[in-house]
């Protein structure tokens, strides 16, 4: 039978620097949801009400000088209630574990227990906070390219749909793709930036797969008039990208930044991924009110009063991420057990915010 045991004061100082270390690093499309990492809307519930605008260009009325203007009706937006999911990870650590010499030690390097704890404990966390992150930007990129949000899990099994205009969802066709220099991506372009402008929205990123990011950036027909020969700091409204793994920027084409990436994840059965679909671009508006929004993760939080029990230890961070330890198992092989979890989503009010189209057979 499985015992519990207390928490030493130095395994919970242990707990509380490596927790420090796990910091939050935005990704590529998260960066589309403005007010990441710093100013998310957070609620205190796991329902929220979500108002998705649907035209962004609408002309106020004339009215006399002396005449009191009569209101607008709201027509612009439909109001749906949307459940945050939540998000967890659990990792054990065994006390052999916990023993063992950091990479890099040798028999003479003297470290104390309580510094191989955490040096175990960091290493955790980061890889569960990376894991959080990383399915949040999965959330993104699937929503942004289908205007839509998939949740499949242990008791989920539901779509958020966004309610995009199918017009934004556009198929070149045969004789039209850009493959082998066909089509003409210099017109198309403009139709596609048109099309955003029409529902209120300015693109001023274009985003695919390497592969096909590839072949649209060295089509004849833009080849020669693609910008890249720097980024203007003034115009980059996303630093973050330039570090993001696998993302190349291929230069400013009709004052679009072209990024070529693919979102490259690890799924439950170890298998390699590309989350970007293929052979697809989106034309985004950086400028939306699309946001992050953390909220109550009823299951996963502790009240500020747990914090002194001998069994548990917690840290509620900023952004309403909560990591617990628990020290379990038989009493001649303990083990350390690392919870992280979150209730949070990646929300998309201004769902008419990009173009996604086919341009590749």
């Amino acid at each position: 039978m499985g015992a519990t045991f207390p928490i030493s004061a130095g395994l919970r100082r242990a707990f509380i620097g490596a927790s420090e270390v796990a910091v939050s690093q935005p990704r590529f499309l998260l960066a589309f949801f403005g007010g990441f990492p710093n100013a998310m809307k957070s609620v205190e519930t796991e329902y929220i009400e979500s108002d998705l605008f649907k035209t962004k260009v609408r002309v106020a009325k004339f009215v006399n000088p002396d005449a009191v203007a009569k209101g607008t009706e709201k027509l612009t937006f439909v109001e749906q209630q949307i459940k945050l999911p939540t998000i967890k990870d659990k990792r054990s650590l065994t006390s052999k574990e916990m023993r063992s010499k950091g990479f890099g030690e040798t028999i003479y390097d003297s470290s104390s227990n309580q510094t191989r704890v955490a040096a175990a404990m960091d290493t955790e966390l980061v890889d569960m906070d990376s894991t959080i992150m990383n399915r949040l930007e999965l959330m993104a990129i699937e929503s942004i390219f289908d205007g839509r949000m998939t949740i499949i899990g242990e008791g989920e099994n539901r779509i958020i749909d966004y309610s995009r205009k199918i017009g934004l969802s556009i198929d070149l066709g045969a004789g039209n793709y850009y493959g082998s220099n066909g089509g003409t991506p210099n017109e198309d372009f403009d139709d596609f930036i048109a099309l955003l402008g029409e529902n209120g929205y300015t693109a001023t990123h274009v985003v695919g797969r390497l592969a096909t990011m590839k072949v649209l950036a060295n089509h004849t027909a833009i080849k020669s008039e693609i910008d890249n020969r720097r980024i203007e700091n003034g115009n980059l409204r996303f630093q973050s990208m330039m570090k993001e793994k696998g993302a190349i920027y291929y230069g400013m084409y009709k004052n679009c930044e072209l990024w070529g990436y693919d979102g490259n994840y690890v799924d439950n059965a170890g298998v390699s991924q590309k989350a970007v679909p293929a052979k697809k671009i989106a034309f985004i508006a950086a400028e939306t009110d699309n946001t992050i929004i953390p909220g109550y993760a009823g299951d996963m939080h502790i009240d500020s009063g747990a914090l002194s029990t001998e069994s548990m230890q917690v840290s509620i961070t900023a952004d309403k991420k909560v990591q617990k330890i628990h020290v379990g198992g038989d009493i001649s092989a303990p083990t350390l057990e690392l919870y992280m979890g979150q209730t949070v989503a990646p929300i998309m009010p201004d769902a008419d915010c990009a173009v996604v189209v086919q341009i590749l057979a």
